[in-house]
């Protein structure tokens, strides 16, 4: 395959030659030498035009390839070279056509991927919950005495805040924390009928499932029996009164006094 350089070589030397064997032919029959002269510095001008195109050009069909970059547009790159014919026979060779085709690139923009934002399922989930807490229409409370440590005696009482629905059964709400008042009185009867007497607790704590209002769960409110403030003369029962804050602004109450160990046994 002959070079770019050979090539350009071979056609800008023969068109002077060409140009020079013109004008002296021409020179013989011009009346006016200076028109000859002029004649032959523009063909030597269109020459080396010519020539300069070709080089720009380039003498052969080429492909280019241009790697992708890892980004979120494409660039898809065609590069086409149409073919320089040059048709040359002898001495009378004669430049048939030049064809110069130009490179275009085409930008297409594509589609990104969106991935899922966790915050906008963190709202739609807490949306959800707050409709499954709005049917909540009452509430129920019970506890039992437990031991967390090594000894046998119970250490403490686990309370089981539950919500209700119109049907009386659990709300199974998930994954939603609510605040819960606890209240502990101790009682005295009046009247043949059990009372309130003395408060001796008086805290809070959360729950985030229906789970802690079912003993069977393992869930529950934990309130140690050295916290619960009574005396010596206390009976060993009292009573509980909780209270649960529900998104929507109202609170669901309820109180037991069956069974509600105060104290260690």
């Amino acid at each position: 395959m002959v070079s770019r350089f050979d090539f350009v070589k071979g056609v800008t030397s023969f068109l002077v030659r060409y140009c020079l064997a013109w004008e002296s032919m021409t020179s013989m029959k011009a009346k006016n030498l200076n028109k000859v002269k002029t004649g032959t510095i523009l063909l030597s001008l269109i020459a080396a035009l010519i020539a300069l195109t070709v080089v720009m050009s380039g003498c052969t069909n080429e492909k280019t390839s241009i790697a992708k970059p890892k980004s979120s547009t494409s660039l898809t790159t065609t590069t086409s070279t149409a073919p320089v014919a040059i048709a040359t026979t002898t001495a009378k060779a004669i430049i048939t056509t030049i064809t110069i085709s130009t490179t275009t690139s085409t930008i297409k923009e594509t589609d990104v991927a969106k991935p899922d934002n966790p915050q906008v399922k963190e709202v739609d989930g807490k949306e959800n919950q707050k409709e499954i807490l709005s049917k909540a229409t009452h509430a129920s409370v019970n506890t039992i005495s437990k031991n967390w440590d090594a000894d046998a005696e119970d250490d403490g009482m686990i309370v089981f805040p539950d919500l209700k629905d119109e049907n009386d059964n659990s709300i199974k709400f998930d994954g939603y924390e609510l605040p819960v008042e606890i209240k502990i009185y101790t009682t005295k009867f009046e009247n043949f009928k059990q009372v309130n007497d003395r408060l001796v607790y008086s805290g809070s704590g959360k729950i985030d499932s229906w789970k802690d209002g079912n003993f069977l769960m393992g869930g529950g409110i934990k309130i140690p029996f050295d916290d619960i403030q009574v005396k010596a003369s206390d009976s060993q029962y009292g009573a509980i009164l909780i209270s649960i804050a529900l998104p929507d602004g109202r609170k669901m109450e309820a109180k037991s006094n069956l069974g509600v160990a105060i104290r260690p046994q």
